[in-house]
């Protein structure tokens, strides 16, 4: 098949060396003509093209005219073809194959010259070692045995492929591994010579391992010659054909499809395998004629039906082009229509690739040989061993018989009854001549190596060796002997058999390994193991003190050892003064002697120590190296500089370690008690007794503010002190009416009847109590739930009331005026007579039978006072007894209620006309009504003169109550309810 590298080879059984060219593409770079930087780069010199990106060199000049210009070359390039041989071949020529195209590998010419196992191969037109009859030119593909050299063949058409005979006597011959060429195609129709690396199924389904029983069972690997590849393993999970499947090759899936095909394609075959060609795939295009072929898809010159695509080895009749085929299965082989108008068709001489070559009789060559063909494509027989001849019907020279099995030359047999080691020539004689081989000796019927004869010239005490491949002798010196072989001597001959020379030297050789055992003993006094010996007072100082002097007394035959000057010891030990308990200086001392008799010893405590060298001490053992009781002390470097630390939570240079409460009380406030909290470092301030504070930021004395004047209070109450607390810095003061008093505590009234004696505004109205002949004091005293609408002392300064009058202003219940007080409410007084309450406007203004409360809800310890602007006037009295029901009562009230509401609705509108006057009092300085609200009662507080109201004087309007608010007036005419 063609590729822009030129022609892959596929397989052919003729060599063409024009058909193995391969070629690469190289750029080949030139320079332009020199012109102006600027101008058009296209003038670069013929078959070239500029560089891309483009690429120029500021170094030309040029002349135009009579000028001289400075220009650019412009590098130019242009492709070349640089051949070089195709995958799978070799040589000057391109024409030597490095692997084989085919299972029996006949086509290959190649180098190889050694087995399987690394024997060398036997020259093929060499007889020795084994003597052979591949000598036939015509089996070889270099055409000549000569040629041929040692490489490995297959002149056989074994189908295992290339063996070679080797040049070992002991191996006739072996196959050689010479690998198939790698293709991604199937040469043959089964496709069991394919080693590609397609590895997927037709359908596109990934292949099994052959070494691998998972997904799938088999028994496939178990042989390995059945694949192609080295090994089983090698072939991993390609597509292969290890039983001859006529489908092709194909693998086990990992899905659960056990297996299936794989789509490999046919390789262009540049030959036959069959007599017929039907699987040619070639591209021949001419006949044996020479006529150009015609194309199968045309009609001109030649008319046909030939145009069926599955009668042709293609994947369509148009692939076939006007390649030769065999579409008709015709006998002879491949054909074609011819372009030649006179000549319909023509067969193609398409070579054979490895196919059988039958006779007449169907048995091809006789069954004493394998058909193959030779370069031209003609069908020969490769007869077996014995046979020759065109169909392999007759036996060689010199062998008979039906298998040409039996010889006639007395030699094939037994070697003619020569000895093994001897030549045997039948010179058609009374016998045969016998002659011993090279490096054997003997009349040829019997033949003894050098070795049997004489030893072979070795040494009596050697073992004389015959290497019966190159015929050569050797000699071995014998066990307990050493030497080359032609001399030996005894081991303890040479050099005393490596003993020290005083040493005796004895040896013996193993009766069964034969192995040397060699003694050697040290005469006395020496010691030693034989191979060194020593006088005793050079071996470890004869056992005495390295530092002690050895004397060896011969005739007791014993050591002495004694110490040197100013060491102590019995010689065995000897060590000086400071070696022992280091000189009575402190351990970690350092021990040196003054003089060289070592006599005088002197201590000197180590760097990071203390002391005079009998007492050394680290800075940190004594005194904690000077540092606080608490810290932690630790050297810098290996001097005796101390490094002092306080403790976690501690402040302070180590020297000195403090708490957080001691440095500046920890924060807290100088009266604060400062806790420090050492596992956590936290830091509590607490003020001390009779102090209040957070006691980080303040702690503050607690003063009694009630031990000051009564706290503000007056006579009639208690001052109460409440102390601070959270942040409050000071504490509070509550004035609480004393028992018998009544009030907000500030204001503390006595009973009514005190009350009324009290105020100013009510003095009028005590003196008619006082002076009225009803005893009134008792009156009041009688009751605690009593309530009096009091005028004031200026309303009733023209007036004198009668007892009744007096008793008009009473009610037998407490009434405050308060938010939820209904409007129109109703009460009964002492004198059996309607009182109204009625309250109008926002402010909340309350009124009595129509007249203003200007202060309501003094409290007394028996009832309520309340100050109205004017005398009340008495509504209609009750008919009848004493005793009459509230429901008759009730309902003459709340028509008397509304009468007085629309009342209060006329004094609105008569308000309204007095409201400049009003105001003209406000912007004058006078205040209005002003009411405050308690949280237990109103009370009414200062009042001047509004409408045409009589109000008192500034001096009359004192109220023993402070707290007062705002009543608007109320609505008239609204729901009234009688209490």
């Amino acid at each position: 098949m063609k590729t822009r590298r030129g022609i892959v080879h596929g397989i052919a059984a003729v060599l063409d060396p024009g058909f193995n060219w391969c070629y690469s593409i190289a750029n080949e770079t030139k320079l332009g003509a020199c012109m102006h930087c600027g101008s058009d780069p296209s003038r670069c010199p013929e078959g070239s093209q500029p560089m891309t990106p483009l690429k120029r060199f500021y170094n030309c000049s040029f002349t135009r005219g009579t000028k001289k210009y400075t220009g650019c070359y412009t590098l130019c390039y242009r492709e070349i073809k640089v051949p070089k041989c195709c995958y799978g071949f070799t040589g000057p020529n391109c024409d030597v194959l490095t692997c084989r195209q085919t299972m029996a590998g006949m086509e290959y010419n190649g180098y190889q010259n050694y087995t399987r196992t690394g024997r060398s191969c036997q020259r093929w037109d060499s007889q020795s070692p084994h003597s052979h009859i591949m000598v036939n030119d015509r089996d070889f593909p270099e055409r000549t045995v000569a040629d041929a050299a040692n490489y490995c063949r297959n002149p056989s058409a074994d189908k295992s492929g290339p063996w070679c005979y080797t040049t070992s006597r002991t191996k006739r011959w072996e196959f050689c591994d010479v690998p198939l060429c790698y293709f991604e195609c199937k040469q043959t129709q089964t496709g069991q010579e394919y080693m590609g690396t397609k590895s997927v199924t037709q359908s596109g389904k990934l292949c099994q391992r052959w070494d691998k029983t998972t997904p799938h069972n088999h028994t496939r690997s178990s042989n390995p010659d059945h694949f192609p590849d080295a090994t089983v393993s090698a072939a991993e999970n390609h597509c292969r054909n290890p039983d001859g499947d006529i489908g092709g090759p194909w693998c086990y899936t990992m899905t659960d499809t056990p297996w299936e095909f794989c789509d490999i394609p046919l390789c262009d075959l540049q030959c036959r395998q069959t007599v017929m060609g039907k699987d040619y795939s070639g591209t021949l295009a001419v006949g044996n004629t020479r006529k150009t072929c015609q194309m199968w898809t045309s009609q001109r010159p030649h008319r046909h039906y030939q145009n069926k695509p599955e009668s042709f080895p293609d994947k369509s009749v148009a692939d076939a082009k006007n390649y030769c085929r065999n579409p008709d299965y015709w006998p002879k082989g491949p054909w074609c229509f011819t372009m030649n108008r006179d000549e319909r068709w023509a067969q193609c001489n398409v070579p054979f690739c490895d196919s059988e070559c039958p006779d007449n009789m169907g048995n091809p060559c006789n069954g004493n040989g394998r058909c193959m063909m030779d370069q031209k494509g003609q069908r020969l027989c490769m007869c077996d061993d014995g046979f020759t001849g065109v169909s392999c019907d007759s036996c060689v020279e010199e062998m008979k018989g039906r298998y040409c099995n039996q010889s006639t030359n007395r030699c094939l047999q037994n070697n003619g009854g020569c000895h093994q080691f001897a030549t045997c020539f039948d010179a058609q004689e009374e016998s045969v001549q016998c002659n011993c081989s090279t490096g054997y000796h003997g009349d040829g019927k019997s033949c003894q190596t050098a070795c049997e004869i004489y030893n072979g010239g070795c040494h009596r005490a050697a073992t004389c060796l015959f290497n019966t491949e190159n015929r050569t002798v050797s000699c071995t010196c014998r066990s307990g002997y050493v030497g080359t072989g032609i001399t030996c001597a005894k081991v303890c001959d040479v050099n005393n058999g490596g003993c020290h020379p005083l040493a005796k030297c004895e040896f013996s050789v193993g009766k069964v390994t034969g192995d040397v055992n060699i003694t050697c003993t040290c005469p006395d006094p020496y010691h030693g193991n034989g191979y060194t010996c020593h006088h005793p007072c050079t071996v470890q100082n004869g056992g005495c003190h390295p530092l002690a002097i050895c004397s060896y007394t011969e005739r007791a035959k014993n050591v002495t050892c004694v110490c040197p000057p100013g060491h102590l010891g019995d010689g065995f030990i000897c060590q000086r003064p400071c070696d022992v308990n280091n000189g009575g200086c402190d351990p970690v001392a350092i021990c040196n002697h003054t003089d060289e008799l070592l006599l005088t010893v002197f201590c000197k405590c180590p760097l990071g120590y203390r002391g005079d060298g009998s007492v050394c001490n680290r800075p940190c053992s004594v005194n904690n190296g000077g540092c606080h009781s608490l810290a932690k002390c630790d050297y810098v470097g290996t001097n005796d500089t101390v490094l002092c630390t306080c403790p976690p939570y501690y402040h302070g240079d180590g020297r000195t370690c403090q708490t957080l409460c001691e440095v500046r009380n920890g924060g807290c406030d100088a009266l604060a008690d400062c806790q420090n909290n050492m596992e956590t470092g936290v830091v509590n301030c607490t003020c001390p007794p009779s102090y209040h504070g957070d006691g980080k930021t303040f702690c503050n004395r607690i003063e009694n503010l009630c031990l000051v004047e009564s706290g503000g209070c007056p006579k009639r109450s208690n001052c109460h002190f409440q102390p601070p607390a959270g942040l409050e810095r000071a504490g509070s003061v509550s004035c609480v009416c004393k028992d018998g008093y009544a009030g907000n505590g500030t204001v503390c009234n006595g009973d009514l009847y005190q009350t009324l004696a009290a105020m100013e505004q009510t003095k009028t109205f005590y003196q008619m109590l006082v002076s009225s002949p009803q005893n009134f004091q008792d009156i009041l005293n009688a009751s605690q739930n009593l309530t009096i609408f009091v005028p004031t002392s200026k309303a009733l300064q023209s007036e004198k009331f009668t007892d009744e009058e007096v008793m008009y202003h009473i009610v037998n219940t407490s009434i405050t005026f308060t938010a939820d007080l209904d409007n129109g409410t109703t009460l009964t007084s002492l004198a059996n007579k309607y009182i109204v309450i009625t309250k109008s406007g926002q402010e909340e203004t309350y009124f009595v039978n129509g007249i203003q409360v200007i202060q309501a809800n003094i409290p007394t310890t028996n009832g309520y006072i309340h100050i109205i602007a004017a005398p009340l006037n008495a509504p209609k009295m009750i008919k009848g007894p004493s005793n009459v029901t509230p429901e008759a009562t009730s309902m003459e009230g709340v028509i008397i209620g509304v009468v007085v509401g629309c009342l209060v609705v006329v004094l609105l509108a008569v308000a309204v006309v007095l409201h400049k006057r009003v105001v003209k009092w406000h912007l004058a300085g006078q205040p209005l009504f002003n009411f405050r609200k308690s949280d237990d009662s109103f009370t009414f507080d200062r009042f001047n003169k509004v409408s045409d109201l009589n109000a008192p004087s500034d001096d009359e309007a004192e109220s023993p109550i402070d707290d007062a608010f705002h009543n608007p007036i109320y609505k008239a005419c609204t729901e009234s309810k009688v209490m």
